[in-house]
């Protein structure tokens, strides 16, 4: 696969939706915890609108552990890497969601794993760093990043249930369920990557489910 990577020149201009992208999260985080205007106000000189293209590379192994990252619209990936070189997909994220390095960040580590756009994507990056350093005379912020970390909890503890109790087919079920139109989003490969099968086995699924609608 070709990457495209965030700091090089690949990156796309901001557009004239700024100002609407950077109100996503506003009004995302006013549903999660109230956040003032003029808390936002404070923070948003570290945050960016950045615009990238499919395969874009936000964060890589190695990278310092400094930004993270919030999808207006598109769908991007956490994933490791193998010893080997063999990509392993950890979690997908869609549009009004978080990813990033966070426990790296935390603990003033290099990334240890690979954060990318898997379609062309609108995101909010976060000088996290920066933005931590408000915390102490910002409550309202503090609130809102312990919100998260237990949305994120939440979400991982789903996912290793789904992985202990449902079948692959069901777990493909319940991602169709989550994010609509996945199939025509990314490749298969990366669906089946994520859902920890092969690329053929995907496709029995997918001819399996394709046979009872047809019977």
């Amino acid at each position: 696969m070709t990457y495209v990577y965030l700091k090089t020149l690949f990156l796309i201009p901001q557009i004239s939706n700024t100002t609407n992208n950077m109100e996503a999260l506003f009004n995302f985080a006013n549903r999660i915890t109230p956040i003032s205007r003029e808390t936002y106000e404070l923070i948003k000189p570290h945050l960016k609108h950045i615009s990238v293209k499919a395969n874009t590379v936000l964060c890589d192994v190695g990278d310092d552990a400094n930004n993270m990252f919030f999808i207006v619209s598109g769908v991007a990936r956490t994933s490791a890497v193998s010893e080997n070189g063999k990509t392993f997909t950890r979690t997908l994220h869609t549009a009004n969601q978080f990813l990033g390095p966070y426990s790296n960040l935390i603990k003033n580590e290099k990334s240890n794993l690979v954060y990318e756009a898997l379609t062309d994507c609108e995101i909010i990056q976060s000088a996290h760093k920066d933005v931590l350093k408000h915390f102490g005379h910002l409550p309202e912020m503090m609130q809102f990043e312990i919100k998260i970390l237990q949305h994120l909890y939440n979400d991982m503890q789903k996912t290793i249930i789904s992985l202990g109790t449902l079948n692959a087919k069901q777990r493909y079920l319940k991602l169709l369920k989550r994010i609509a139109g996945i199939e025509e989003l990314i490749p298969q490969y990366q669906i089946a990557s994520y859902l920890g099968i092969t690329p053929i086995q995907l496709s029995r699924i997918r001819k399996s489910l394709a046979d009872q609608v047809m019977s």
